[in-house]
């Protein structure tokens, strides 16, 4: 109770403003220790579309800089696999820093983690997204075969 709930506050771009990090941030500065379990498991049922999904992340996106100013430290950048040339100074005091320990396995090797987004970016661009992923998503929506086999890799 003395940090506080979440922020009323929300971000240029409306509500998808990274509350549940933030307030979990401002908890950790204050004492909590957080830690990560991979087995948790926690079920947050929303039927969304897939535009309502990529308006959210859109959202979520216009208001990660913000988010970043609530929260001031490097390993956020990196954890949240965000590389750009406002976070590259992020990236390289996540890596190398003292906070290394505290990134996921697998984003604490700068050559693993620059693989990822050069695969990313490949993977995910302005030509394969509407030629491709736009396409292969909404005809799952409508195929329950096509659905079984996206939904655990997406």
């Amino acid at each position: 109770m003395e940090i506080g709930g979440f922020r009323e506050h929300r971000g240029r771009a409306g509500a998808a403003a990274h509350e549940d990090p933030e307030l979990g941030y401002r908890l950790h500065q204050a004492g909590l220790r957080i830690f990560y379990e991979p087995a948790a498991l926690g079920y947050h049922y929303h039927i969304v579309s897939l535009e309502n999904a990529c308006q959210r992340s859109y959202m979520q996106g216009l208001n990660f800089d913000e988010f970043r100013q609530f929260t001031p430290t490097p390993e956020i950048a990196v954890a949240y696999h965000d590389l750009r040339w406002s976070t590259l100074g992020d990236h390289f005091r996540a890596w190398f820093g003292p906070g290394r320990r505290s990134l996921a396995p697998g984003d604490r090797n700068p050559l693993v983690a620059l693989g990822r987004y050069l695969a990313r970016r490949t993977v995910f661009n302005a030509v394969t997204v509407p030629l491709l992923w736009n396409r292969l998503f909404k005809r799952a929506e409508r195929d329950a075969r096509l659905e079984t086999l996206m939904r655990p890799a997406f």
